[in-house]
Order: structure tokens, then sequence, then C-alpha cells
């Protein structure tokens, strides 16, 4: 998980730009819907939908996610949260960890080991 959309976008470009992560994992990102007139955000039958989709069934391994997916959508068997920026919520962190439900899932926090004691 991401803070913005911006993030998103570059954190999935960035991934895309390796050849064996991209034939591995076929990254995407999704995020919210955005405000009315805003062109950042993704619509939900146009593009969340058919994401979720092809995450469900494995096209997709690996989705970066603002916390879009966090408060209502519903993924299934997530095997690795990862939360990339460190501004979260106490709500956040545990609605993000409830997503790793996988019988051998795990969840990860990139921080510094100053930060470690926040989480």
């Amino acid at each position: 998980f991401v803070q913005t959309k911006k993030t998103a976008r570059w954190l999935c470009d960035l991934l895309k730009s390796d050849e064996g992560i991209r034939r591995t994992w076929n990254p995407s990102f999704l995020v919210g819907q955005g405000q009315p007139g805003v062109l950042d955000g993704m619509s939900w039958v146009e593009e969340q939908q058919p994401l979720l989709n092809m995450f469900r069934h494995g096209t997709i391994k690996l989705l970066i996610s603002t916390s879009v997916l966090q408060e209502g959508l519903d993924v299934l068997m997530c095997n690795k949260i990862i939360l990339f920026d460190r501004t979260w919520s106490l709500t956040s962190f545990v609605q993000s960890r409830g997503r790793a439900r996988h019988a051998a899932s795990e969840y990860v926090v990139i921080c510094s080991p100053a930060e470690k004691d926040y989480y």
C-alpha cells in the first residue's frame, strides 16, 4: 500500500522497468476514483473492476494500491502486504493488516531503523 496515487503510478512504473519483475509479477496499480473533473482517479467499471479480476485470477500478481483496497474492496488470499509509506493511521494499519488473509501470509512495513518503534 502507498499513500498517494502519484506514488502508486511511480512505483508501478519503476517495477515494470525491470524485465524480470514485469514478466514474473506483471505489476499494476489501483487507485481510488478521485474527485469529479480530476483525471487522476480510476473508474470502477472501466478500470478498477477489470484490474481486480485480473488480480484474482493471477494475471496480475503484484498490485500497488492506495487505501482504496484497505477500506472496502474485497481482495481474497493476499499472501504478502507491504506498507510502502510511513504515514499511516492506526485504522489504516489494522485494515491493511487484515488483507493478509492467506495462511502463510507476510506483512512488511518499509521503514527506517528509527521508525521501527513506531510500528
